[in-house]
């Protein structure tokens, strides 16, 4: 299809294209007016001479698809030799090293993840392949967990290992947060809860074997509501309503010591609190406050777990069942020891520590198999206490009314945003950097690029760790990597425009018509008819 591409703009081009126009009318209009010899011929000529010249401004052109060449781009640190059967592979016509000139190549198959920011931004406007290298041994080929957390919530890592077997492990000096056996795909998928407040700077292992650091920062946890009905005084109960009043929380509890009498102890809730109870409270139990006075239930200190379990699922509609694997109770991780039952789980639920919850109407019912906990407190072991009953208080929570999150690792020189979220927008004071989601009136976005790597504190007091591109290198270069490719994806248009050569009329072709026509211009008033 012809397009226009002229030699002239703006009002210029069309105060030339409109008095060349005007002139030529006016010139036919003299010849037809003064009944002048030949004047159709004369029109005709001066017509085309006025077309001629219209178009050698207009200047139009056709576009046709260049042929394609093909060059491989390998890190520069690499030799040619090594690529001459990936090249065949590829269908490629040269390699070359990053940071060498593309030339007549239209299309480029990037090689591998050894590049520097300079190295892609050296790349012209062409076509783009990626083939990432597995050939190295044991890399991250991605990872990421939560920035910022509050106190007591789960963290979270996940990513995906290559070339790696054995044992992963998160230890904080030498105790192991969390473990997992690492399967062929290298899939990375550990929790554990988070219990120290300020910066943390964790270990990631593998078979002893140090591959990272994950650092992150936690905040205090938001007070919660808590209410205890059980059904006779017991340390159970007691020491985790300490443990709740110690960590800030406000705790009710309720012992029914007769069949009309309770031993009461209140303080002012905030919100609405989450029940935790013992099975003699399941016949008093109203099901309709469940998610509507009670944010949350979990049924604790089981004597009869098939039966206290049926019960439950009867009162709530709920679907919890249970297997049973053995005669005697099972010690588990942190020394506890749990009844001999796992759960069988639906849809809807999830387990944690031998305890599992189903996901109701906005709110989670949960039980716990286990027969007690209290003696860890009693030992002196507080952090262990902590990790059994932090997870469960937050599958239990409702929403925090205010949180930051963000997602690590984030690097050195590149874009991150931090969120913040609130429930309460009359009491929001942010700096003007934070723009509010089109959305979600409750959700704001802050966006950055830090130059700087290592701790760093915001207004608000909040922690950020910036990793340097020597740290997790195969995550970093990898999201360099996508970052560049996703930024040429959005100018595909213009690289598809790229791929098509135009062609002009050539100079000397629009020399000879107006050489033509100007030569017939003054020929035709010598020819005598």
């Amino acid at each position: 299809m012809m397009q226009f591409e002229p030699i002239l703009e703006g009002y210029i081009f069309y105060l030339v294209v409109s008095a060349l126009l005007l002139i030529c009318f006016a010139q036919v209009t003299y010849f037809f007016f003064q009944n002048t010899k030949r004047k159709t011929f004369k029109s005709l000529l001066y017509s085309f001479f006025t077309i001629v010249l219209l178009m050698y401004i207009v200047q139009p052109f056709w576009e046709k698809e260049l042929p394609e060449q093909t060059a491989l781009l390998i890190p520069s640190n690499s030799k040619k030799e090594d690529f001459g059967n990936i090249a065949k592979e590829l269908g490629v016509d040269k390699i070359l090293y990053a940071g060498e000139k593309i030339g007549a190549a239209n299309r480029v198959k990037l090689y591998g993840q050894d590049y520097t920011k300079e190295d892609l931004l050296a790349i012209p406007m062409v076509d783009l392949d990626w083939t990432p290298n597995t050939n190295a041994e044991r890399y991250f080929e991605a990872v990421n967990w939560k920035g910022i957390l509050r106190y007591g919530q789960r963290q979270h890592l996940k990513g995906k290992l290559f070339g790696a077997a054995g044992k992963l492990q998160v230890k904080l000096s030498e105790e192991v947060l969390a473990s997992q056996e690492l399967n062929q795909e290298g899939m990375v998928d550990l929790h554990f809860p988070a219990l120290i407040l300020g910066e943390n700077e964790l270990g990631i292992f593998i078979d002893n074997e140090k591959v990272g650091e994950m650092r992150f920062y936690v905040e205090e946890a938001e007070a919660l509501d808590v209410e205890i009905k059980v059904g006779f005084p017991n340390p159970e109960s007691r020491v985790l309503r300490d443990y709740l009043i110690k960590r800030g929380d406000r705790s009710n509890q309720s012992i029914q010591v007769s069949k009309d009498s309770r031993i009461v102890s209140e303080v002012e809730n905030g919100r609405k609190p989450i029940l935790f109870i013992d099975p003699s409270q399941l016949v008093n139990l109203n099901a309709a406050d469940i998610g509507t006075v009670y944010s949350g239930l979990f049924l604790f200190n089981l004597s009869n777990p098939e039966q206290d379990i049926f019960n439950l699922n009867r009162k709530l509609n709920t679907g919890f069942e249970l297997n049973k694997v053995g005669d005697i109770s099972l010690e588990v991780e942190q020394g506890v020891n749990v009844f001999p039952y796992e759960f069988l789980l639906r849809n809807n639920q999830d387990s944690l520590f031998s305890s599992a919850f189903e996901i109701m109407d906005g709110y989670s019912v949960g039980v716990g198999l286990m027969e007690s906990s209290y003696e860890l407190q009693f030992a002196g072991d507080s952090l262990a206490y902590a990790k059994i009953w932090e997870p469960i208080l937050e599958q239990l929570s409702p929403m925090d009314q205010s949180f930051h999150f963000i997602t690590y690792p984030i690097f050195q020189g590149q874009s991150t945003a931090l969120y913040y979220y609130t429930d309460s927008l009359e009491e929001i004071e942010l700096e003007k950097n934070w723009v509010r989601d089109p959305i979600n009136d409750g959700l704001f976005k802050f966006q950055f690029i830090s130059d700087q790597e290592g701790w760093q504190e915001t207004e608000e007091g909040i922690k950020i760790y910036v990793e340097s591109s020597g740290d997790f290198t195969s995550v970093y270069k990898n999201s360099l990597m996508f970052e560049f490719l996703k930024e040429r994806r959005s100018l595909s248009e213009e690289l598809r425009s790229q791929a098509k050569a135009k062609e002009f009329v050539p100079d000397w072709l629009w020399f000879l018509l107006l050489l033509f026509t100007l030569s017939l211009i003054w020929i035709e008033p010598r020819f005598r008819s």
